[in-house]
């Protein structure tokens, strides 16, 4: 029997085929360039994916026809992909697949429990292959079998459907300090799918992430478990269309965030915990050369935020930095803002990092209207927030347990001569532009007036600090919330205390819309406008009678 190698190779040729196998040769006698030429030089620019919605759903692969690979690591004799001959790792069964062809039949490799190293020192590439919608590279736990799948790191770049299932990827003890457990980049249509990430040690710094995604469109992670980095747990970076959904995110100095221009993202039902410097944030700092056009103004753009569960952080819960068009509503924070605030709006930042491989993309995303410093070495700049909207979620800190003030709003730095030239944010910096914030109930102990919102002037009619107290609940003293009980499984409001916190509430029954969609002078694709959550985070309907803040009723 010939090997299922050389039988996925022979798979039918189409017109597409042809064409995409034309364009890796021509492609392949270009000099060598930055990361982003190489992938317009050789990918087939697959369509855009659609806008995520709500309930976040739950992907299901059906491999009925697909081409199979099998890998056993405890297999012994000859190694043919076959069930009764599997390949012994998973080296043999990635080079199996046809590289920057794109696929007519599906392939799925199915991969027997146990450790299954390339090297441990290594991380095993995925690159240039093309799954397609109907025909897609599905990388999946054996089913039927129990125990992990034990992979090592992986760098997935110029993929598109490609999609990995209830398998395991863990930095071995004996490996590689810093670096990703997985990477993702240049690349579309990538499915993390009930997998396990596991890093080393936060303290140790290994890895630096996690899970990092660069300029990718349609990231998809649910039901999964992220854990153990020194830096970010989940890190995306010029992201846009997918979601993060039902997965456990935890043990990381920053456990999430999305920033780079990254876009049209759902971030659903999760439970973020054990975190350092912060929770869940939208929007951070980036390097201009890193971004991806159009995408060049703010650090996010027309990201929702809903149903999370954010508990045990020391820096803030909930943060958005250089944000448009962004919802944060009906999430749970449990013990969290020690260090100083509970929720945070900020500033972005946006510098010139220097990367030789991107030479001159800094000063060309400038001349495509970007916002940002042309030239290494000159200041980084501040990126405000526009329109975001802090609705109907709830933040408790325990007994003994607070953060100095409710938020950080601050105000903008003076504008001096030594600051950076070129294209800046328009003529209102504030992060309070279109902030609203409504609907929310806080237990800290502190005083009310610790609002933390200097940036919320008093003539400012949508966020001021008479409206915020007015259309929020801080600390009513008929209210006492347990939610020491909380777990990542959820952080249900005791039976007993729901009327109470009913009667406290000043709800907002439907969070009302974004304004027009407009980013002038780098237009960029409507993301959506509408903010209504219909459901928690266990899939119930909210109505009048039976809703609560926070993520779950």
């Amino acid at each position: 029997m010939p090997p299922v190698a050389h039988l996925v190779l022979q798979q039918p040729a189409s017109a597409d085929d042809a064409a995409a196998s034309a364009a890796a040769a021509a492609a392949a006698a270009l000099p060598a360039g930055p990361p982003a030429a190489r992938l317009l030089a050789t990918t087939w620019n697959p369509p855009t994916p659609p806008q995520p919605s709500l309930p976040c759903r739950k992907t299901a692969v059906d491999t009925t026809g697909f081409i199979t690979l099998w890998v056993d690591a405890a297999a012994k004799g000859e190694e043919l992909g076959t069930r009764s001959a599997p390949y012994h790792s998973m080296g043999p069964a990635v080079a199996a697949i046809p590289k920057a062809v794109k696929l007519t039949r599906g392939i799925v490799i199915n991969v027997m429990p146990g450790i299954v190293y390339l090297s441990r020192d290594k991380a095993l590439w995925f690159e240039s292959l093309w799954g397609t919608p109907s025909a897609p590279i599905v990388l999946q736990r054996a089913p039927g079998t129990a125990g992990e799948a034990d992979l090592q790191g992986i760098e997935v770049f110029d993929c598109t459907w490609l999609y990995f299932v209830g398998v395991t990827f863990r930095q071995p003890n004996d490996s590689y300090g810093g670096g990703d457990v997985v990477h993702v980049a240049h690349s579309a249509y990538i499915h993390l799918l009930g997998i396990s990430a596991i890093g080393q040690s936060v303290d140790d710094m290994k890895p630096q992430e996690t899970i990092k995604v660069n300029q990718v469109q349609g990231m998809y992670i649910e039901d999964s478990d992220v854990s153990h980095a020194g830096d970010n747990g989940v890190d995306f970076v010029a992201v846009q269309y997918g979601h993060v959904c039902r997965t456990k995110i935890h043990e990381a100095n920053w456990c999430i965030y999305a920033k780079g221009g990254s876009a049209y993202l759902l971030i659903d039902s999760n439970s973020v915990y054990n975190c350092n410097e912060a929770g869940l944030r939208i929007g951070q700092g980036t390097g201009f050369e890193y971004m991806v056009a159009p995408w060049l103004q703010y650090e996010a753009y027309g990201i929702r935020v809903t149903n999370n569960l954010v508990y045990n952080t020391w820096g803030a819960g909930l943060g958005v930095a250089g944000g448009y068009n962004i919802l944060v509503a009906y999430n749970t924070v449990f013990r969290c803002g020690e260090r100083s605030h509970m929720v945070e709006f900020d500033y972005g930042s946006r510098s010139c990092d220097g990367d030789t491989d991107l030479d001159g993309m800094c000063n060309g995303n400038a001349n495509a209207g970007g916002w940002g410093p042309r030239r290494p070495g000159m200041p980084a700049m501040p990126i405000p927030n526009k329109a975001v909207h802090f609705i109907n979620n709830l933040l408790v800190n325990p007994d003994g347990y607070s953060a100095s003030a409710f938020f950080n709003a601050p105000l903008p730095h003076p504008v001096g001569e030594t600051d950076t030239p070129g294209p800046r944010p328009p003529t209102n910096p504030y992060v309070s532009n279109g902030l609203r914030i409504r609907g929310n109930v806080f237990i800290n102990e502190v005083p009310d007036d610790s609002l933390g919102l200097p940036a919320c002037f008093a003539i400012n009619v949508a966020c001021n600090p008479a409206q915020v107290r007015r259309d929020n609940t801080f600390n009513d003293p008929a209210l006492s919330l347990d939610l020491s009980g909380v777990t990542a499984a959820g952080a249900a409001v005791p039976p007993g205390s729901k009327a109470a916190l009913r009667r406290a509430w000043r709800r907002v029954s439907v969070p009302p819309p974004f304004p027009t969609w407009s980013t002038p002078g780098c237009p960029t694709p409507n993301g959506t406008l509408s903010n209504v959550v219909r459901f928690d985070r266990f899939g119930v309907v909210r109505n009048a009678s039976n809703d609560l803040p926070g993520a779950q009723l």
